[in-house]
């Protein structure tokens, strides 16, 4: 959505982005007897509760997972970037990362992409 908002400068991106930037800030652990977790978010929430939550069906995974990956770093990068007032896209625009691309390509050997 925070990529959409920027690109469209759409009202109805803006107002989902911000919905989900509220939502997580609200979902975010506080836990002051437990600071390990303090600010993280678990993997499994009750939005009725408004709790943790998890089901015998979760084997392996206890309410109190927490997910260090894929949720975590994109939650906070677009909450960074929104503090930043920008987008992936904008902060990126004068990147030269992809200048040795072609001479990395070809000195690891990557098979070209198929079309």
């Amino acid at each position: 959505m925070h990529e959409a908002a920027a690109a469209t400068n759409g009202p109805l991106y803006k107002d989902a982005e911000d919905k989900l930037a509220q939502f997580f800030c609200r979902a975010q652990i506080l836990a002051p007897d437990h600071p390990e977790l303090d600010g993280a978010w678990f993997r499994a929430f009750d939005f009725h509760l408004w709790d943790y939550w998890a089901s015998n069906a979760d084997a392996g995974w206890g309410a109190w997972s927490i997910e260090t990956g894929w949720k975590q770093s994109t939650i906070l990068t677009v909450l960074a970037l929104r503090r930043l007032k920008t987008s992936l896209w904008d902060l990126t625009r004068t990147n030269t990362v992809g200048q040795n691309f072609d001479a990395y390509h070809r000195e690891m050997e990557l098979p070209d992409e198929k079309q």
